[in-house]
């Protein structure tokens, strides 16, 4: 199996058919990630997936200078990217900070999404990419994004989102060592307005999870 994997990363490496939007490095093909696995997913360099690929352009037009980004259960390209690229206080944060793959090179706040330790308004921008489905009051995760983000700020984020539920599909009593709560539905918008912000949808005609949701206070 060793083997396999490393000849279709050789495979990938040869040519520059492909950029990654989240290292800027050229490749033959994005390798196959996932189970089952989707072709042409990740990135032989950076491990970037589709969605990171789509998250991080938007971030590039949304975070601006000196502004104060809270970023949840922080991916590590984009972690990076932030931190390294752009001119930013930036507090990465995680329910389990040891069990993050930036624990070596990120200092991490411990905190819960449903109950955050810093004073209202605080940062201008917070990014939740896939993250919600795992909580299980995402009512009040929504609740304390609102509380914590500048009147003039945002929330950042992506949910598995599937448009042809009406309603989302949940299941409180799921078990495993990574129970997913939820699937969003339709009604993901009506979530967010109920927490008191207003919602806009970029990237529509992306595949449900590469969808990019921009919740502002109202």
């Amino acid at each position: 199996m060793r083997g396999a994997n490393s000849a279709k990363k050789m495979i990938a490496l040869a040519g520059n058919r492909v950029t990654c939007e989240c290292c800027g490095r050229r490749s033959g093909r994005f390798l196959p990630y996932g189970d089952p696995p989707r072709p042409h997913a990740r990135c032989v360099y950076c491990g970037s997936l589709e969605r990171h690929r789509t998250l991080w352009p938007h971030l590039q037009h949304t975070i601006k200078p000196g502004d104060r980004v809270l970023h949840f259960a922080p991916e590590p390209i984009i972690a990076r990217n932030i931190a390294t690229l752009m001119q930013v206080a930036y507090t990465a944060a995680d329910l389990h900070p040891s069990h993050s793959w930036l624990a070596q090179d990120f200092s991490i706040v411990r905190a819960d999404i449903t109950a955050q330790p810093w004073p209202d308004g605080s940062f201008g921008v917070v990014i939740v990419s896939h993250v919600l489905e795992w909580v299980p009051d995402d009512v009040l995760a929504m609740q304390e994004l609102r509380r914590v983000v500048a009147d003039d700020g945002v929330v950042v984020s992506q949910e598995p989102n599937d448009p042809s539920f009406e309603t989302t599909c949940e299941n409180p009593t799921v078990t495993g060592p990574e129970p997913i709560v939820r699937i969003y539905g339709r009604d993901l918008i009506s979530r967010w307005e109920h927490a008191g912000f207003e919602v806009q949808t970029f990237h529509a005609e992306a595949p449900p999870d590469d969808r990019i949701f921009e919740a502002r206070p109202r």
